[in-house]
């Protein structure tokens, strides 16, 4: 197997400038989540009655930290964040362009900038029709533009590149590719139940109902990413069970800390307690790291799948 053979053009090392570029986005991004999640943990979502300005100040010579600890500062951190993450897009969508022979990055790049554009959108429609219902469009399209981050992280690295090369010829795809995409469609309408529950208090069984409907769904993929006979597909399925658990516990603490268990513990739920706000917020970004992984888990079954397909296709029959 030669490196022709491979498609070289898809496995020239990144730059290492247009790689800080993407982890760059990805940390800003993490970042507007974690302003966005205790925004809307604590109802501040209106903590400003104007945008794209703040108090009717422009938003960035806005005196940020006047207002520490307030409403206005986890609302004011949120589009603080959400500008970066809209630069650091327009920078990668020149990087894609510039340094990329694949197309296909540019395209992703172009789609990033895009959804986060649109995502800002949704977030000033939310604060200027004063609307619950922008504020779950907004939650709900947040994870998706997420994945995108993700995923541009991911094929821009040595894992994409190389290592899923040397793993790829003794593969067994099996049924990993239908369980990975029945995941990670499953654990977005968890999301969108989960945003349907944070800003409106409804859909609650229905969210505990998906909610066991994805653990099963992740548990079937964890067993059939084991007998893949592939590292980056086994590790993938442990990583996405690890952040299912993780993100278990923090949803029952966040039951706990807003419904109670007063059958089991003796505690009284106080509305925005440290404890309330911590718990809900974690869960919600587990929620939408889970899903994040499981778009990742996609990705790289489907890479190990195309280049297994590619192989075969270009080694001589009886080699």
């Amino acid at each position: 197997m030669t490196e022709p053979d491979l498609k070289l053009g898809e496995l020239n090392a990144t730059p290492k400038w247009f790689r800080r570029v993407t982890i760059g986005l990805l940390v800003s991004l993490f970042l507007t989540v974690f302003f966005g999640a205790i925004t809307t943990t604590i109802g501040a979502g209106m903590a400003f009655p104007d945008w794209p300005t703040s108090d009717g100040e422009n938003m960035i010579l806005y005196n940020w930290f006047s207002v520490f600890g307030e409403d206005k500062f986890w609302e004011h951190g949120h589009r603080l964040a959400a500008t970066t993450t809209g630069i650091l897009s327009i920078a990668l969508v020149i990087g894609a362009w510039v340094t990329d022979r694949r197309r296909w990055i540019f395209g992703i790049a172009v789609a990033i900038l895009l959804g986060v554009s649109f995502q800002g959108i949704l977030g000033g429609f939310r604060v200027l029709e004063n609307n619950v219902n922008w504020a779950i469009v907004h939650g709900s399209f947040a994870p998706l533009v997420a994945s995108l981050i993700m995923i541009i992280v991911f094929v821009t690295g040595r894992r994409y590149r190389q290592t899923a090369v040397e793993q790829a010829s003794n593969a067994k795809i099996g049924k990993n590719k239908l369980f990975a995409y029945l995941t990670a469609g499953s654990l977005y309408i968890q999301y969108i139940l989960g945003c349907f529950l944070r800003h409106k208090g409804t859909a609650v069984h229905e969210h505990l109902g998906f909610a066991a409907i994805s653990t099963v769904l992740v548990l079937i993929t964890l067993f059939v990413a084991i007998r893949s006979n592939c590292r980056i597909i086994k590790g993938s399925g442990f990583h996405l069970f690890g952040v299912l658990l993780i993100q278990l516990l923090f949803g029952l603490g966040a039951w706990i800390t807003r419904f109670s268990l007063p059958s089991v513990i003796d505690y009284v739920p106080v509305v925005e307690s440290p404890e309330q706000v911590f718990m809900r917020t974690a869960h919600m970004i587990m929620g939408m790291l889970l899903f994040m992984s499981a778009v990742l888990h996609v990705v790289k079954v489907k890479r190990i799948d195309w280049l297994q397909k590619h192989i075969d296709a270009t080694t001589p029959a009886g080699s």
